[in-house]
């Protein structure tokens, strides 16, 4: 079994790197599903809630809290897969207007600053959560601790991909995205 991918990088160069891991792979998969999954719910919820609103009459006011719920966790989650491609938005006029060396190393310092606020999002997000334990929400009645979850987890999964994306750039990838090959097909 070949352990190596031949990916094509930016400029059309070809670059043989080693397979990621199973685990991280399996982990983008599930991050991946779990995120169609509550986009679909999402959906489904709200359309859901508009015919029994204006054809029943009947609002169903437990779907509204449940949608706002699932769209917190949508949005840190995806945010995560968006941290893996290096998809969120980045102002690098300047870091292209530098020498290459002066380049990459303000690449690197941005990255470490990202990972520093992220690593303060997971520790303050987690106590906040953890205050939040013993309110209920209005309608579910379900712990608010699992709502202000959604915050350190996908701050956790940012640092993951955002640590991953620099030690991988540092061993010498042309971009700080993740598997680049896969988001030109």
């Amino acid at each position: 079994m070949n352990n190596h991918d031949t990916s094509t990088l930016a400029g059309g160069n070809n670059a043989i790197r080693k397979r990621e891991p199973r685990i991280f792979e399996w982990m983008d998969k599930l991050l991946e599903l779990v995120c169609t999954v509550l986009l679909v719910e999402i959906v489904v919820l709200l359309f859901l809630n508009v015919l029994a609103r204006y054809v029943f009459v009947i609002p169903l006011h437990w779907a509204d809290e449940t949608v706002r719920y699932s769209f917190t966790w949508l949005s840190f989650l995806a945010a995560a897969l968006a941290m893996r491609f290096g998809g969120h938005m980045a102002m690098d006029l300047l870091t292209d207007a530098l020498p290459p060396r002066a380049s990459r190393m303000t690449r690197v310092a941005v990255e470490i600053a990202v990972i520093l606020f992220l690593g303060a999002l997971v520790f303050y997000g987690y106590q906040m959560a953890m205050i939040a334990a013993g309110q209920l929400s209005s309608t579910l009645r379900i712990s608010m601790m699992y709502v202000y979850l959604s915050a350190p987890v996908g701050a956790a999964f940012m640092l993951f991909y955002s640590l991953r994306r620099l030690v991988s750039f540092l061993r010498g990838n042309e971009t700080m995205a993740l598997k680049e090959y896969e988001v030109d097909q």
